[in-house]
């Protein structure tokens, strides 16, 4: 079983430089209806621009599977997501 975060976390998406811009808070975790995949529910905790897919929205979704990911960034290999105080 795959560790969740948990609610009221504070966590930095690779792209982020600082507090400014890519870090969330999580909500928690809710179970998708139709396929039954863990899904972390989270909120941004900077203002989101227009051109941003989750302009608008309070709460954006991903799914648990894809949270500790290990993706490419700038010639390194780095965690999706890193838990931050």
């Amino acid at each position: 079983m795959q560790n969740k975060p948990l609610p009221q976390t504070y966590w930095r998406h690779y792209k982020s430089t600082g507090w400014d811009n890519h870090t969330y808070e999580v909500i928690g975790i809710a179970r998708h209806s139709e396929t039954q995949e863990d899904m972390v529910i989270y909120r941004p905790l900077y203002r989101v621009p227009p051109e941003s897919w989750a302009y608008g929205y309070e709460f954006v979704t991903r799914p648990l599977s894809l949270w500790y990911d290990i993706v490419e960034h700038v010639g390194k290999q780095v965690q999706r997501f890193t838990q931050i105080d």
